[in-house]
């Protein structure tokens, strides 16, 4: 089953960390399910994620459309914003880490 948990935007967002931590209480699947996080990989995420002994088993996922958006913004950095080069460089980037099965 998947659940899907949001808020508004809080700083460091404690009601969310709150209601999220009790919802994985409730749910407590045993060590023979896989355990997986999707996320945007913002920092401030992936830095809640590390340092918390609650996600010691899981597996974090960037969501494909976010790693995608993150590959666009490299491909304007590297290269001027909407040139051919760019639009090059992320199609065949974002052809890699939508295809590539060898993870």
């Amino acid at each position: 089953s998947s659940k899907y948990i949001a808020r508004m935007p809080e700083e460091r967002y404690p009601t969310f960390k709150r209601d999220f931590e009790k919802e994985l209480e409730v749910a407590a699947p045993g060590p023979e399910v896989a355990k997986l996080i999707i996320t945007d990989a913002h920092k401030s995420i992936w830095g809640y994620l590390k340092d918390n002994p609650v996600f010691k088993d899981y597996q974090w996922i960037i969501d494909f459309f976010h790693a995608a958006e993150h590959l666009s913004h490299l491909a304007e950095a590297i290269f001027e914003k909407n040139s051919d080069k760019a639009n090059k460089w992320y199609k065949k980037y974002r052809s890699i880490i939508k295809d590539d099965q060898q993870g």
